[in-house]
C-alpha cells in the first residue's frame, strides 16, 4: 500500500481516509480518482493501481486513466492489469488512438471506412466531436446505433450552422 500512503500524504488526505486504505474500496477509489486530475501524481497512480487488490477496482481506475493521460502512456496503464483484465482495456485504449486520429484528421480512409465496425463507444465519441463531413456521413448512414446515427447528423447540422463546439 506505500504508493496508497504517499498519495494520502501528497493529497493532504485525513488520518482518518488514511485508516481505511487499506479495507475500504471506496475510500481508495475517492483518492485515486481525485489523484488522476494532477498529472505530476499519475506515476503513484499507475504504482498504487498495479497494486491494488480489486482487479474490477483496479480496471475502473485504467479506464479512468485512459482518458486523462498522454496518448504514449495508454499501453503502460493497460498493462498495469491482470491479464484476464486487460481486453477491455486495451480496446478502450485502441479506440481512443483512433478517436485522436480521427480528431486531428490524419486517419486513412480505410480507417474512416472502418468506423461502422468499431465500438459504439468509439462511434457516439466521434459522432459528437469530429469535423469532418465525410467521417459524420458514414456515421449518420452506417453507424451502429440510432443514438450514433443521431448523433452524427446532429454534428453535421451543427457544423453547417457554425456551432463547432469541443
Amino acid at each position: 500500500m506505500e504508493p496508497l500512503h504517499e498519495l494520502a500524504r501528497r493529497l493532504g488526505a485525513s488520518a482518518s481516509v488514511v485508516d481505511r486504505l487499506a479495507t475500504d474500496e471506496h475510500a481508495r477509489w475517492a483518492m485515486l480518482s481525485e489523484a488522476l486530475g494532477d498529472i505530476a501524481l499519475h506515476p503513484l497512480v499507475l504504482a498504487a493501481t498495479r497494486a491494488e487488490p480489486d482487479s474490477m477496482m483496479a480496471a475502473s481506475v485504467v479506464m479512468s486513466a485512459l482518458e486523462v493521460v498522454a496518448p504514449a502512456e495508454r499501453v503502460s496503464w493497460v498493462a498495469a492489469l491482470p491479464a484476464e483484465e486487460r481486453a477491455h482495456a486495451a480496446r478502450r485504449a485502441d479506440d481512443l488512438g483512433m478517436l485522436d486520429r480521427v480528431l486531428a484528421g490524419v486517419t486513412s480512409p480505410d480507417e474512416v471506412a472502418s468506423l461502422p465496425d468499431r465500438t459504439p463507444w468509439l462511434q457516439l465519441r466521434v459522432a459528437g466531436t469530429a469535423r469532418d463531413p465525410a467521417v459524420l456521413d458514414l456515421l449518420e448512414s452506417r453507424g451502429t446505433t440510432r443514438r450514433v446515427r443521431g448523433a452524427a447528423r446532429q454534428r453535421l447540422i451543427d457544423l453547417r450552422k457554425g456551432r463547432t463546439g469541443g
